[in-house]
Order: structure tokens, then C-alpha cells, then sequence
């Protein structure tokens, strides 16, 4: 998992919850025997309790805590083994964390002291319920994270016509995917699903994020119009089927013009691609998509071309489509991740989706299409606006843009 340039921000009720669990953990170390099999330090954003939790684990595993009495731990009495217990517990668990750095010594005795007041009195033990909400809110927080990597992929930098940006895409998806992977076997576990005995799951990783910076707006407006251009005066068949309507970022206007220079090249016989027939295609599909460029535009277009287009022409324009693709994923990502009242799968799924979305379209531009494959069809059937993902079924690999 990449780490953010940013923190991403953590609820008032999750660091209840984080505390709410060490804190019952301290009170009976016994009961990570009900949560540990699933709940893992990396799930707890505070570091210090991460820290704490660790300590715990390791401590229990070597039998050198003790478990105080169920009976009083809702009362408010302490007897004196039981207030031996607690020194005892803090002493060892500040010696775990410490381990030599003495300068925190006063700050992690405080922190103990409130954790065992931290988890509120009941009857009923609510530990692996606290658990739960932690590890959902772990998995969250990793998802945005993630949707802020999605936007950093396609930084610029390179060429982004040359396959690298492909293998960036391919393996961040990969990565995300074991991720998610390794998210969905904790919640596994949860459920009493899976091997209890499992308890090392994929680390998240720690990948520094570059910033994403898209090209010049003039730059991408003058590249779309220089294509268009060409596309009236001679038409490139492997532009036609290379660049969906969507690809055109800078403008509705360029879209829905290619979207109707793609409308003639699909029918059969082709119909002849000039300003005309340009406009008058444009003026038939604006009801459903909105307004193209103005027919004495298109004129204009074709008898003063911009310049030619050239490798560089076609990789500002990739490069502008595939940063807003990402944006949309990551947007998308993120929204999920923050509603919390969505399920937990859903937002899984949704964020698969949106990953191999974006992966999806940098193969189809950057990758050569399959021999006999046509992908100007793919270009008529929606407007460039951003669109809605939606959870695919389990195990459904993603393909296309975010929807």
C-alpha cells in the first residue's frame, strides 16, 4: 500500500475504538487469543497503541502477562492481586515498546494509564466487537490510501505512449488486488472463516506516491484539435480506433466531435469524413450528447490544420485521458471508503473495479488492439462525462472505465 502525501484523517469513534481494545487487551491479555488471529498491528492508525498491541502479542505469546479476574473489570473495586496484575502488565509492556528509548518513558505511562480506563465497564466483553470496527477502519483507511497511489501512477515524467506506464498500472493493480487480498482473509477470520492459525497477512506497502501533475490544459486543447484536424483532412484508421470520445479531456465540444467522426467511420460502406458530414453527424448526436465543435470551426480545421500529428501529439492526448481516468477511480475510491454506510465487500469490490478500470484503459491506449478487434463502436454509446462505478459481482475481473 503507498503511503499518502497526506495523513488520511482518522474518525473520533475509530480512536475510541483502537483505545477501547488495547485497553481490554491490558485488563486481560487472555483475550487476544479472540482477536489476534485477525487484528493486526498495521490496523491500528495511533501509532503508539500499535506499538502497544505488538507488545502485547509478544509478551502473551512468552507468558509474561497476566489476566485479571472478568468480575473485576466491571466493578470498580480493585483487589490487590489484581492491582499487582496491572503494574505488573504496565512494567512489561513498557519495557517491550520502549526497548531502550528512555525519552518516551513518561509519555508511554500516561498513555497506559488511560488505556485501562479507556474501555467502558460491561458485563458482556465488547473487545472483539472494538476489534471489528478497527479492522474495518484499517481496511478504509488503506482503500484511501490507495486512491490517492491510483492518482500518483500516471504522473507525468516519461512518455506516456511507452509500455512502462502500462507495467506501473499493471503492477499497482497487482499489488492493490493482494492487498485487498489480504484485507478480505482478516475479515475471513473475523467470521470464524479461513485459518485461525494464520496470523502474518500481506503487509500493506510503503510506497512513497510522487504528486500527479497533468500536462498544460493549452497543450492537451491544441494536441485534441491537431487530431481532429488530421481526422477531417485524411483520417488515420489506427487513430479512429485507438482514441475513444472520453480520451478528449480538454473539451465536450472535441468529444462529441470525435464521437461523430467515429459514428462515420462505422458505417457500412464508410461514410466520407469531412467538415460536412462531420457537423451534420454532430448536429444529429447533440440531443443525446450535447453540442461538437461549430461547422465553420470544422471548416477552419481543415483548411488551416494546426500542425501535424506527431508521436508527441498523441501522448499529450493519452496522458491527459488516462489523469482523469485516474482521478475519476481514485475519486471514486475514496467516496466509497468514507461512507460508512456501505459494506465493507462493496467497497472492496468498488475499489478493484476502479483500479482495473483505469489499468484497463492505459492497455487499450497504449497497448496495439488484438488483429480484427474494432474498438469504434466502444466510442458511440455514452457521453464524456464522469460516471458511477458499480460493485461488480465476486471474482468478476474488472474491465473498462470507472462506471
Amino acid at each position: 500500500m503507498a503511503t499518502p502525501t497526506s495523513p488520511v484523517p482518522v474518525s473520533g469513534a475509530t480512536r475510541l475504538a483502537e483505545r477501547a481494545v488495547v485497553g481490554a487487551l491490558l485488563n486481560r491479555p487472555d483475550r487476544l487469543a479472540d482477536v489476534q488471529a485477525w487484528l493486526q498491528p498495521h490496523d491500528f492508525a495511533d501509532p503508539d497503541l500499535r506499538a502497544v498491541y505488538s507488545a502485547l502479542q509478544g509478551l502473551h505469546r512468552q507468558g509474561r502477562l497476566r489476566s485479571v479476574s472478568e468480575s473485576e473489570l466491571v466493578g470498580a473495586d480493585r483487589s490487590p492481586d489484581t492491582r499487582d496484575a496491572i503494574i505488573h502488565n504496565v512494567f512489561e509492556i513498557k519495557v517491550g515498546v520502549l526497548e531502550g528509548a528512555e525519552a518516551h518513558a513518561a509519555r508511554f505511562s500516561s498513555l497506559l494509564t488511560e488505556l485501562y480506563r479507556a474501555t467502558p465497564p460491561s458485563a458482556t466483553p465488547q473487545h472483539a466487537r472494538y476489534g471489528r470496527m478497527v479492522l474495518e477502519s484499517s481496511a478504509r483507511r488503506q482503500i484511501e490510501q490507495w486512491s490517492l497511489q491510483m492518482q500518483s501512477v500516471v504522473a507525468t515524467g516519461e512518455n506516456v505512449s511507452g509500455t512502462s506506464t502500462v507495467a506501473a498500472l499493471q503492477q499497482s493493480d497487482i499489488a492493490l488486488r493482494e492487498d485487498l487480498s489480504g484485507i478480505r482473509a482478516q475479515m475471513d477470520r473475523h467470521a470464524g472463516r479461513g485459518r485461525l492459525d494464520t496470523v502474518d497477512p500481506v503487509q500493506p506497502r510503503q510506497t512513497p506516491a510522487p504528486p500527479a501533475v497533468p500536462p498544460p490544459p493549452t497543450l492537451v486543447e491544441r494536441s485534441e484539435l491537431r487530431m481532429i484536424g488530421a481526422a477531417l483532412r485524411e483520417p488515420r484508421p489506427e487513430l479512429l480506433e485507438r482514441f475513444e470520445p472520453q480520451d478528449f479531456t480538454s473539451s465536450p465540444a472535441h468529444a462529441n466531435t470525435w464521437r461523430a467522426i467515429l459514428a462515420l467511420a462505422s458505417t457500412r460502406p464508410p461514410t466520407p469524413i469531412d467538415p460536412i458530414t462531420v457537423a451534420w453527424e454532430t448536429e444529429k448526436l447533440s440531443a443525446r450528447f450535447g453540442e461538437g465543435l461549430p461547422g465553420d470551426d470544422l471548416m477552419i480545421l481543415a483548411s488551416h490544420p494546426p500542425g501535424a500529428v506527431n508521436d508527441s501529439t498523441i501522448s499529450v492526448v493519452i496522458q491527459a485521458s488516462l489523469y482523469q481516468r485516474a482521478q475519476e477511480a481514485s475519486a471514486v475510491m475514496r467516496a466509497a471508503a468514507q461512507d460508512r454506510g456501505q459494506h465493507l465487500d462493496d467497497v472492496l469490490r468498488t475499489a478493484q473495479l476502479a483500479s482495473g478500470s483505469v489499468r484497463a484503459e492505459a492497455e487499450r491506449l497504449i497497448t496495439p488492439a488484438a488483429s480484427g478487434q474494432s474498438l469504434i463502436t466502444r466510442g458511440l454509446d455514452g457521453p464524456p462525462t464522469t460516471r458511477t462505478h458499480h460493485a461488480p459481482a465476486p471474482d468478476t475481473q474488472p474491465r473498462g472505465r470507472p462506471r
